[in-house]
């Protein structure tokens, strides 16, 4: 998969780039465009998007934590193994389309999030996870009887998968609340399954609302007015 493979190699070598230039040997100008490129999610931020780096709904999502590799590998393994399939499935254009937007949704979803409760945020956020659990929300919509294995282990159904990576998220958002960016990974969650059902779309919705009233009146038409016997005083229990 072409497009995989570059996502995988642009991340790892963003990655190892920063840092080399910046816990290595310290260059303080690679310390600042980490730090610029980070989202920075809380308003009362200097260097926040709502101070006008809107560049960082972007860029954030090419770096990582730069202490963990865990943090890298994980992604880039949810990246082959959900990506892989849906760029067979729709092409590498659509593919990263998809991805893209996702990553861009969840930063959008945290920002308006920490607008609206700014004690919950106050780290700079990074990783592909916003990315990358869109695919997730994908999976459980296209295929919710197909399984997946879980740390290669667990067999999961693509609808249990999808309830499981927000429950797990919220238990660690509940436990390490300032380790997790769990509004980010809920973004990219709602952000998917926004674009895979095309409810992004208002004629999506308006329509869905119209079907929605029409079978509701159909059923109301069937229904009639049941006069009581009031000459032979029938009673009726419910």
């Amino acid at each position: 998969m072409p497009m995989v493979k570059f996502l995988m190699v642009a991340n790892f070598a963003v990655w190892l780039l920063v840092l080399v230039a910046a816990v290595w040997f310290h260059i303080a100008a690679a310390i600042d465009l980490y730090n610029l490129a980070a989202l920075h999610p809380a308003w009362q931020d200097p260097q926040s998007v709502t101070g006008g780096y809107v560049w960082q709904l972007f860029t954030y999502m090419w770096l990582h934590d730069l202490g963990s590799p865990l943090h890298l590998l994980f992604n880039m393994l949810m990246l082959w193994l959900f990506g892989s399939h849906f760029e067979e499935k729709w092409g590498p254009r659509a593919f990263l389309q998809f991805y893209l937007l996702c990553g861009v949704g969840a930063a959008v979803f945290t920002v308006l999030l920490a607008l609206a409760a700014p004690s919950l945020f106050g780290a700079p956020v990074v990783g592909a996870s916003g990315a990358l659990l869109g695919f997730i929300s994908a999976f459980a919509r296209i295929y919710p009887e197909r399984k997946v294995y879980l740390w290669l282990a667990i067999p999961v159904s693509g609808k249990h998968l999808l309830w499981l990576t927000i429950g797990i998220d919220l238990l660690f958002f509940l436990s390490l609340r300032s380790q997790l960016a769990f509004a980010t990974h809920l973004g990219g969650l709602l952000t998917g399954y926004l674009l895979v059902t095309g409810w992004w779309r208002p004629q999506k919705l308006i329509s869905m609302i119209q079907t929605e009233l029409g079978r509701r009146r159909r059923k109301s038409n069937r229904l009639r007015v049941v006069k009581p016997d009031t000459e032979n005083k029938t009673r009726y229990l419910n």
